[in-house]
């Protein structure tokens, strides 16, 4: 577990050779400590999950959407517009 776990592990390619990993997509927790605090096990787990997700978004060059208007905002500024 620990060698899958490594954040500067190497990878063995398809050829054999091996490259290091561009991003740590496990993480070992250690259920057999944390099975009776269900909130510690969930927080563990999860950990790494929004900095995976920025990496993998960054390293894609995706951009977020925009934050939308709710309905109600967007008649007050309509009705402004037509005053």
């Amino acid at each position: 577990m620990k060698r899958l776990d490594d954040d500067i592990a190497r990878a063995p390619t398809s050829k054999g050779k091996k490259k290091k990993r561009i991003r740590d997509i496990v993480k070992f927790v250690p259920f057999s400590e944390l099975k009776r605090d269900p909130y510690m096990l969930a927080k563990e787990v999860l950990e790494e999950v929004p900095k995976q997700m920025l990496d993998y978004f960054s390293m894609r060059n995706i951009k977020p959407n925009p934050k939308r208007m709710d309905d109600k905002q967007q008649q007050v500024i309509q009705g402004l517009m037509h005053d």
